[in-house]
């Protein structure tokens, strides 16, 4: 280690500049490798699970071959808890964030031409993170993990729970057979509409049925 100073004189004037300090660093590994300091005797070392591909201009943890940018061959672990989330993806005006707050986990957007910013007030998707349920469309569905799905409830108690009107769309007819038995259907003929179910009456037998 060597102590200098540095004289600079400017326009007759004498400049005396602070001690710095120029340390040798030595030490080995391979092409490719990105050096870390040891923390002793002033040694740099590089391993393969830290590695610059020089010809790619791509840097890889874990892997000798990264194919993107940056490549971890390995768990990344990221517990940050600030407004820019956990994870964040950056196309074209807006940008998509995965937070976990340690009691849901949320993918959650920006404004547009705010790639960078905090997320909106969309609520896109959700999960519980103790139960697994997931909601979607800021609570327009919730479906329950392995059991009932609620369309504008949170606490549906069949399959399928509707708080709401469900309208089906005037169509045309399809077979009434063993895959389409219980289906529900609206037929409009000229001006009038008319419910149809499609029902088993017998062994293999299938029938359109008036409803109402």
């Amino acid at each position: 280690m060597k102590n200098k100073k540095l004289l600079f004189i400017l326009s007759g004037v004498i400049i005396l500049m602070s001690t710095f300090f120029v340390i040798a660093l030595e030490g080995s590994g391979s092409s490719g490798q990105v050096a870390y300091w040891t923390g002793s005797n002033n040694t740099l070392t590089g391993t393969n699970n830290f590695f610059w591909n020089i010809n790619t201009s791509k840097l890889g943890i874990g892997t000798l071959i990264p194919k993107g940018k940056l490549e971890v061959a390995g768990d990344i672990v990221s517990a940050g808890t600030g407004l820019g989330g956990q994870f964040r993806a950056i196309g074209g005006n807006y940008g998509i964030m995965m937070r976990n707050d340690g009691s849901n986990t949320y993918f959650l957007l920006t404004n547009s031409s705010d790639q960078y910013g905090t997320w909106n007030a969309l609520r896109p998707f959700r999960i519980n993170d103790a139960s697994g349920d997931v909601i979607l469309g800021n609570g327009a569905l919730y479906a329950q993990h392995g059991a009932k799905v609620g369309i504008g409830t949170t606490s549906p108690t069949a399959k399928l729970d509707v708080n709401g009107v469900i309208r089906t769309r005037a169509t045309s007819m399809t077979s009434c057979d063993s895959t389409t038995a219980g289906s529900i259907t609206y037929n409009l003929n000229g001006t009038i509409g008319t419910f149809y179910g499609c029902k088993q009456t017998g062994n293999s037998t299938y029938i359109w049925t008036q409803l109402g």
